[in-house]
């Protein structure tokens, strides 16, 4: 922001001075300073479980926005961004990758902040591939250019040497299979295409297939997972007979042809609405031959990809579901539900799974999330991670 008058600098300069006080009263000695940066090699991720994405959105200039990181007795360490509206974070088993609006983020040891060429405002995706020296890479929807068309931009990055290409379309869905980016573009209404990008010099974008819905206004839901040379996806959409269906798509890679099963459907417009996933991403997950997909009731369904039978497993407790906030997260065969409360006395926490019995198997009472919230008016969470 530019400074207009020293009447206005130093305006802002006390009002964060009064904030960092504010600060250092309230917080838990257990967690540094947002202001502070001060972090000494090997303490950043060191006792760290999860990672939260907090930002305001894209109507807020300047943005900001924390990545909250919690250890596993539930205290919290945030560091400050420039925030990003849709922001994700990225885990490759030792580095924490994310953006802001200007900056990219790899945190480990330490903190590696880099500056980009350019500013975003919506991001969308963020993966890595390459083993123990990997490639971080991250997607943006970036909007309209000047002659109507549009484009998602998507960025990579080995060793600070930083990459850039487009996408000449809006991404509906993604996913990743191997060294490649997979996303889902539409044409027309109800007409698809999956196109695979290579990251290297350039984003080689090919296309693979496309396909019609067999369903009037429909939509992608959820990220795109793969097995065995299939692509798998939710789609979302209207019922003939009123209401909202969400069904899965499976897409034979080989003979490039496409088939459906119903999930799930709901009576009306409004039960679809309260149904709508916590996390649009992260609301799927692909165990073996179990397709796992938890709506925004907490109700997980499991679908058998080869039979197309699905079952409801189980339910999330209600007390993590009616979260202010509700973010979900899977690893292995957990599922994660991260849940803040910003009123009341309501405990925010992490909640873990089983997603073969469908049991609870631990929770940790996170602290100081509910601060920052309250600190930060207009902050919304948008990804969470585990580091595990």
């Amino acid at each position: 922001m530019k400074k207009r008058n020293v009447i206005l600098c130093l305006s802002i300069f006390f009002a964060i001075m009064v904030c960092i006080i504010l600060y250092f009263s309230i917080s838990k000695p257990t967690s540094p300073s947002v202001a502070s940066r001060n972090y000494s090699k090997g303490n950043v991720l060191k006792n760290k479980v999860a990672a939260v994405y907090y930002s305001t959105t894209i109507d807020t200039q300047p943005g900001k926005g924390y990545i909250v990181f919690i250890d596993k007795k539930g205290h919290t360490t945030p560091l400050k961004t420039r925030g990003l509206e849709l922001g994700r974070i990225d885990y490759d088993g030792h580095s924490v990758f994310y953006q802001d609006e200007t900056h990219s983020y790899l945190v480990s040891r330490e903190v590696k902040k880099i500056a980009r060429h350019d500013s975003q405002y919506t991001g969308d995706y963020a993966g890595h591939f390459g083993g123990n020296n990997p490639t971080h890479y991250f997607l943006f929807n970036s909007g309209f250019k000047a002659d109507g068309s549009y484009q998602s931009e998507v960025y990579w990055s080995k060793r600070s040497n930083t990459k850039k290409d487009n996408l000449p379309y809006f991404v509906e869905t993604r996913g990743q299979e191997k060294n490649a980016l997979y996303t889902i573009a539409s044409k027309k209404e109800n007409e698809y295409t999956l196109y695979q990008s290579q990251l290297s010099d350039t984003a080689r974008t090919i296309e693979i297939m496309s396909w019609t819905s067999t369903q009037k206004e429909s939509s992608p839901l959820g990220n795109i997972l793969f097995k065995n040379d299939h692509a798998y996806y939710l789609e979302e959409g209207d019922r003939q007979s009123g209401g909202e269906f969400i069904k899965l798509v499976n897409l034979n890679l080989k003979n490039k042809k496409t088939s459906d099963s119903l999930v799930t459907s709901y009576i009306s417009d409004n039960k679809h609405d309260e149904a709508m996933p916590f996390d649009p991403q992260k609301c799927t997950f692909l165990n073996k031959n179990d397709f796992y997909f938890i709506d925004g009731n907490g109700q997980v369904y499991k679908t058998n990809i080869l039979t197309g039978h699905t079952i409801k497993a189980f339910q999330i407790e209600k007390s993590a579901r009616n979260g202010d906030f509700v973010l979900t997260e899977w690893n292995k065969d957990q599922l994660y539900v991260f849940y803040q409360y910003t009123t009341g006395s309501k405990q925010s926490a992490i909640d873990s799974y089983d997603i073969k019995s469908g049991k609870k198997i631990k929770s940790i009472k996170v602290k100081g999330t509910d601060e920052i919230i309250r600190k930060n008016r207009g902050l919304f969470t948008y990804d969470f991670v585990i580091l595990k």
